[in-house]
């Protein structure tokens, strides 16, 4: 008789005496595996709304709909929205950075927060399309800014905001790794 195992393990390093006082000192209602397995799982679903995208990327989806499969719904729902925004609409194309359409765009100018959204590979806000430079312009009254030092992006389903000097220094390593 052949057992087929319909699981596959691998094995991580795990404190020996931390795992025998576990069962141990939990006269065996404790299984250390499983609640390893449990924690890290929970520390993934409890963070799926702020850092999730930052580690699975565009995997995301896939990840909620192979582990969380009670959320896929919702997380299928914000990606129709931010595809119904933006229609796969042309990103912002400045210098040697991509910013794909949908990005949310911040300024902090004289104590205040401002916002637009890449679209249509321009920045827009309530009063019309820009480019980098004249929304940073824009933002700070008419005076001359550097946009690469005054904006951050932060990408569609990403929490965290991301300088614009960030992204053209990233866009330049890739350009030269790329031509070695």
């Amino acid at each position: 008789m052949v057992l087929q195992m319909t699981t596959n393990y691998i094995y991580i390093p795990f404190d020996r005496q931390l795992y025998n006082d576990i069962v141990q000192f939990s006269d065996g209602r404790l299984d250390p595996v499983s609640l390893a397995e449990e924690q890290v799982l929970d520390l993934i679903e409890r963070n799926l709304d702020n850092n999730a995208n930052d580690w699975f990327g565009d995997r995301l989806i896939d990840f909620v709909k192979a582990h969380f499969p009670y959320r896929t719904k919702e997380f299928e729902e914000r990606l129709k929205e931010i595809d119904a925004d933006d229609n796969f609409c042309a990103p912002l194309i400045w210098k040697e950075v991509s910013v794909p359409s949908g990005t949310h765009v911040r300024m902090h100018y004289n104590g205040v927060h401002h916002f637009a959204r890449v679209k249509n590979g321009h920045i827009e806000d309530a009063d019309g399309r820009f480019s980098p430079s004249e929304w940073a312009r824009k933002v700070a009254n008419n005076t001359s800014r550097n946009a690469w030092r005054d904006l951050s992006f932060k990408a569609p389903l990403e929490s965290v905001w991301v300088p614009a000097e960030l992204l053209r220094s990233q866009a330049k390593a890739r350009l030269q790794k790329s031509e070695v």
